[in-house]
């Protein structure tokens, strides 16, 4: 029964492949000699702007630190602003849900972040830029789609990128009802996928906003019912290049390191209690490779994670908890041993993270928490970022926070960072 379904599945997907091929060739062919006469068309509106806590309650908009696609379930990235998010690249994405079209479908859209950044400590000076701009490309024809997301700035974003532009995202897809198969650059979906914020918390060591190279298996079941179930299942060949980690805090922000063989999987399972009230629970599992350069080598790496939400009204709150084995640097939050040659990181690490906001009209209020605990050599790094947001309507929104970082090595309390972040939002 097993290799006559496998067959069948075979026999519509290579079959689709074909005839989309014979249509896009007859489709270059005629578009070619009416090229004259045609005139482009205008990028689609975006839809209704959607709130965290109206139906479905199955996901959480990426915000942030390079606000990310929010793709924990089937959807495809780039959601529509909402009170107190960060807008997201610009217009509404194809997604697999969407009645395949009996033509091509192409989308465009683009956004821009400003940044002023004021230390609150001496000796630190102050930064304003055009933190980065963004582009998104989506194409649908049939079942078939294609999704990529070009960032760029004047500067590299992180020492590690490879240039000033990057591929956020990048990949070709197949929607099959509730579900989408992806390949290419894609998001991983382990934890919560992100905490509305601009600042972040856990990304600077790559739990968030970690995008890679392989194939990823994404949907939602009983999207529009009472109850339903999200759920992701990931191989990543290797990673992608770039995140917003810091340097030396994730295995490919250290120079000759690599993380490879990626596996991921995460179920998500949410009950609207309401119409205005819903929860969720959040269950996550990985394993990979992170190649270190030498003395250190190949280190095996396992994460599981649980994450709950609850939303009432304007009010929602998130809890998470990860659980690292394994090494995946060699000199964070401890610089390598100069004597012994002892690495300074942790091969048992505890990551915590809690926070909420609020919204009312155009303003949300907001607070996040994150204590990232290297139990092996007793450091831990605290993050608090309050904040509040201002959202004009669904393409401009400015966001206000402050962030203070402490580090604790051995008890000995240290002030890392105090400053206030400003950012300006826009999308099309």
């Amino acid at each position: 029964m097993l290799k006559r379904l496998f067959d069948s599945i075979t026999a519509v997907f290579f079959g689709d492949i074909v005839a989309l091929t014979l249509i896009l060739l007859v489709h270059a062919g005629s578009s070619a000699s009416a090229q004259s006469n045609t005139v482009p068309s205008e990028p689609r509106p975006d839809g209704a702007p959607h709130v965290e806590t109206s139906v479905p309650p199955a996901k959480d908009a990426p915000v942030g630190d390079l606000p990310a696609p929010d793709s924990q379930a089937a959807e495809a990235p780039e959601r529509s602003l909402t009170v107190g998010q960060a807008p997201q690249s610009g217009g509404r994405p194809l997604q697999p849900e969407d009645k395949y079209p009996e033509k091509l479908d192409v989308d465009i859209g683009g956004g821009l972040i400003l940044m002023y950044v004021q230390p609150l400590r001496k000796g630190y000076d102050n930064l304003f830029e055009v933190f980065e701009g963004r582009l998104r490309l989506d194409a649908k024809f049939g079942r078939f789609l294609v999704h990529v997301t070009p960032r760029f700035r004047n500067t590299k974003e992180r020492d590690f990128f490879p240039g000033i532009s990057w591929v956020e995202e990048g990949y070709i897809g197949a929607a099959f009802g509730p579900t989408i198969i992806k390949v290419g650059k894609v998001y991983r979906q382990f934890g919560r996928f992100w905490d509305n914020s601009f600042i972040g918390n856990l990304q600077y060591d790559g739990l968030k906003l970690d995008m890679n190279h392989g194939v990823s298996f994404e949907g939602t079941l009983g999207k529009n019912e009472r109850m339903g179930l999200g759920f992701a299942a990931q191989y990543f060949i290797v990673d992608g290049t770039t995140n917003y980690s810091l340097p030396e805090r994730d295995t490919l922000a250290i120079p000759g390191g690599r993380r490879r063989n990626q596996f991921v999987g995460r179920v998500e399972p949410f009950y609207q209690l309401s119409d205005s009230m819903s929860i969720k629970l959040g269950l996550s599992a990985e394993y990979f490779e992170a190649h270190l350069p030498e003395p250190f080598g190949k280190q095996d790496v396992g994460r599981f994670a649980i994450d709950t939400t609850f939303a009432a009204g304007g009010f929602t709150m998130w809890l998470e908890y990860t659980k690292q084995l394994g090494r995946h640097v060699r000199a964070f939050p401890l610089p390598v041993d100069e004597v012994t040659g002892a690495p300074g990181s942790s091969n048992n690490v505890n990551y915590f993270l809690a926070g909420g906001e609020y919204t009312y009209g155009m303003f949300t209020a907001r607070f996040n928490f994150s204590l990232s605990d290297y139990a092996q050599v007793d450091t831990q790094e605290l993050r608090y970022v309050p904040g509040v947001a201002v959202t004009l309507n669904p393409h401009f929104m400015a966001l206000l926070e402050y962030q203070r970082v402490h580090l604790v090595v051995r008890g000995n309390d240290t002030l890392s960072d105090s400053s206030l972040f400003l950012t300006l939002h826009a999308k099309f």
